[in-house]
Parts: C-alpha cells; sequence; structure tokens
C-alpha cells in the first residue's frame, strides 16, 4: 500500500471516530430533485458532510465503518441528522447502507422519506421485501454503473430508479448512453416507477434527457448541495 493510500485511510478512519465521539461535527448537505419539464422541485438529497473532512469520500468511510464493526452507530447517526431536518415541501431521499441490520426499523413510520440503496454493496433481495412490507419507498440508486441493481429491478418495485451519472455525463453526444436512458425510462415507465438522472450538470444534456423521456433530474444544473445549518448546539458535542 503506498503512503498516499495509508494517510487517506488515516483520514477516513479519524472522521470516522471523531464523528462516532462527536468530537467533529457531521452534517447533511441537501442536493435538489427536480422535474426537468418547468424545473418544479420535488424532493432533495440528503448528503453526509464533515466538517474538518470536506474532502472525505462517504463511501470509505461507510468501508471503513462496515470493516471496523460500527456500521450501526454511523447509520443511526445519520438517520438522527436526516429526521431533524424540515422540509418545507418535497421529498428527503436518504441513502442507506444495505450492509446494516437495523435499516426497516430504524426508518420505519417515517412519512416523506424515500432510502436509496446503492450497488456499492449489494442489496440483499431480502432487505427490499422487508422494506415493501413497511410499506417505506426506496429508490434503486447508481442504475447503470453494475448488474446487481438492474437484476434486483427486475424483481422488485422501487417507487424510484436512479440513472448513474457515468451514463448521463455526455449522453447528447454519446448513442449509446441515449440509447440505454431511452431503454430505462421505457422500464421505469411500464413499471410505474420515477426515473431520476443523476450528475446533470449542463443545459446539452438536460435537453437530450426531455427529448428521452426522463421526467426527473438532480445535478450542479439545478443546485449544488447546501449544508443544513444546526440550530441548537447537540448535547453530546464535547467541542468547547
Amino acid at each position: 500500500m503506498g503512503l498516499a493510500i495509508r494517510v487517506k485511510s488515516l483520514e477516513t478512519a479519524s472522521a470516522l471516530y471523531g464523528v462516532l465521539n462527536r468530537e467533529v461535527r457531521a452534517r447533511m448537505a441537501l442536493q435538489p430533485i427536480v422535474e426537468l419539464t418547468g424545473g418544479r422541485v420535488i424532493g432533495y438529497e440528503a448528503l453526509f458532510r464533515v466538517d474538518r473532512f470536506p474532502q472525505l469520500n462517504p463511501v470509505a468511510m461507510w468501508d471503513e465503518a462496515s470493516r471496523a464493526g460500527v456500521l450501526e452507530p454511523l447509520e443511526e447517526m445519520v438517520a438522527g441528522l436526516c429526521k431533524a431536518i424540515r422540509l418545507p415541501y418535497g421529498l428527503l431521499f436518504v441513502n442507506v447502507d444495505s450492509r446494516a441490520t437495523g435499516t426497516v426499523e430504524r426508518w420505519r413510520g417515517e412519512a416523506g422519506v424515500v432510502l436509496e440503496l446503492s450497488e456499492i454493496a449489494r442489496v440483499p433481495e431480502s432487505m427490499v421485501v422487508q422494506l415493501e412490507e413497511a410499506r417505506i419507498a426506496y429508490a434503486l440508486d447508481d442504475m447503470g454503473a453494475g448488474f446487481a441493481n438492474t437484476a434486483l429491478a427486475v424483481r422488485t418495485r422501487p417507487a424510484y430508479i436512479k440513472v448513474d451519472r457515468s451514463i448521463v455525463d455526455g449522453c447528447r453526444d454519446d448513442d449509446r448512453k441515449s440509447s440505454m436512458i431511452r431503454h430505462l425510462a421505457r422500464f421505469a415507465k411500464d413499471t410505474r416507477a420515477h426515473l431520476i438522472a443523476e450528475g446533470v450538470e449542463n443545459r446539452g444534456d438536460a435537453s437530450t434527457l426531455r427529448s428521452l423521456s426522463v421526467p426527473l433530474a438532480q445535478g450542479y444544473l439545478f443546485g449544488r448541495p447546501k449544508r443544513m445549518r444546526q440550530t441548537r448546539r447537540d448535547p453530546g458535542d464535547r467541542r468547547r
């Protein structure tokens, strides 16, 4: 392992334990999800941020938490931060790690929340069944980035399907990307799921997505993530 990789790993571990010990403040940043035709905001994705580690890769942090056996406390912390958010309108999309065991009970009965299930960690079909039985809305994230969620999509009933940014970016100039998005849009319509294009950063791609009948989008073109301000001090915060 190279020095740079070791340093990054140490930074990730430091951020993780600083957050869990309430020595470093964690916040959620919100990025809007909009209708491609008309621009109406239908909801926000909650994105995890750590004050003293602005370049932190959340995927690496969750992997470290899984290895260290502290995934549940981390998921519980994120749930607490998200449940404290009061949106004036719209849905709150929250990323959850399918390796965690308490997801269904953690989110049972929470109205206006859509849980995002990513291909980063393989999503057990049993977990999806439990979410459906508990009537918890969920989205299959990173669609097109791998095969796992594609296979899962045909066996389950997600409320939302999010097209991975690697397919969305540059779709205006790439016939193969456009073709894949077109097929996903048709599949979503046939299965009564809402399709969201992620990583939309320019008007050309947005125009192409509209022509392909993609109804919803998310990306810098429509708004960057904005951190939620903490209105009161967390009693567990040890800083002075």
